[in-house]
């Protein structure tokens, strides 16, 4: 309660220094808008901005939960094949460091126009921490506690939902949060490279008229976004990995 009161008092004082510093040094609205032109922005254009922002929140959700599904699927598989682990692995490496800005214009011309480019994009650029945390945290299982269970006749499956998962869930969590952020760049940028609707159309149609209020009032939604869905995976972090409270919001 105490850090989330300060990191509220530490986001106003954000807020009313730059409104002050805007005020003092005359900066136009075209170049830097005030805090309160932008809220002011948000509230005047709701009805445009919440259609905008519910399209790009279910991007970000629906590009998330299928990363998600293919991270589990490939951290899994990595323990029981060497192939997969040796093999696919590393090649996964080499996708993550393919810039996305440069690959989305060819997944527009491969699949069209559409939502399909979009969620790709998003589930590409968070897929890895994703897959990436639940694979540390199901390497790093305790094996005298795996070696226990095969010793008593537990099968491969048992071994995965009782002692392997369950171990791994501070680690996939860590890396859920992160990919849940990472999902919300992915979309902005599939937005960015070809929309019709999407927070990422309206910054880059309000930056092409040089509305900087709008501009702005389009990154403040994503941010929100962004937030809010790290929030609620802290939150089930919370509920569910109830062991490591101290930890959830790191």
């Amino acid at each position: 309660m105490k850090n989330g009161m300060k990191i509220l008092l530490t986001v106003i004082g954000f807020f009313v220094a730059w409104e002050l510093l805007v005020i003092i040094f005359k900066i136009p609205p075209y170049l830097l808008p005030k805090p309160s032109i932008i809220f002011l922005t948000i509230f005047n254009n709701f009805g445009t901005l919440s259609t905008h922002t519910w399209w790009t929140t279910y991007e970000i959700i629906l590009g998330f939960l299928i990363a998600v599904i293919v991270a589990m699927a490939v951290s899994i598989l990595a323990i029981y094949s060497k192939y997969v682990n040796n093999v696919i692995h590393p090649i996964l490496v080499v996708v993550q460091v393919i810039p996305k800005v440069a690959i989305a214009p060819l997944l527009l011309i491969w699949m069209g126009y559409g939502l399909g480019p979009k969620i790709l994009i998003a589930t590409l650029t968070c897929f890895f921490p994703i897959v990436i945390g639940l694979k540390k945290g199901l390497d790093l299982t305790d094996q005298q506690l795996i070696d226990t269970m095969r010793s008593i006749g537990s099968s491969r499956w048992q071994i995965l939902t009782k002692i392997q998962f369950p171990f791994s869930l501070p680690h996939f969590f860590s890396g859920l949060k992160v990919g849940i952020s990472l999902a919300a760049v992915g979309a902005i940028i599939a937005e960015f490279v070809n929309a019709t609707k999407g927070l990422g159309y309206f910054i880059n149609y309000s930056a092409a008229f040089i509305d900087t209020p709008k501009v702005f009032a389009g990154i403040f939604l994503t941010v929100f976004i962004g937030i809010l869905l790290y929030v609620i995976i802290a939150l089930l972090e919370k509920k569910i990995v109830f062991w490591e409270k101290e930890r959830i919001f790191s």
